[in-house]
């Protein structure tokens, strides 16, 4: 076996197999504009050395990353707000 050696941990990957996510939403108004947005981060670690990573390396895992803002300027018509 590949990994079965005591350099390698004997094969085994310690507290390897988890994943961590973040999210965060925030919402803020400036007279006439609104930005509401949001920020979210994963991290998934990965035990297993595919394609000639290090087993049970702590730097092996994958992040996925994503902020969506969203800037909208508010009107008044006549008592009536409209959003564009």
């Amino acid at each position: 076996m590949q990994f079965n050696d005591p350099a390698t941990n004997d094969g085994l990957a310690g507290s390897m197999d988890r994943s961590r996510s973040y999210s965060l939403f925030v919402s803020g108004y400036l007279r006439d504009f609104s930005l509401p947005g949001a920020l979210v981060s994963s991290n998934r670690y990965i035990p297993a050395a595919s394609f000639g990573a290090i087993l049970d390396a702590p730097r092996t895992k994958s992040t996925d990353r994503c902020s969506i803002p969203d800037l909208k300027k508010d009107k008044s018509f006549e008592g009536t707000t409209c959003r564009t």
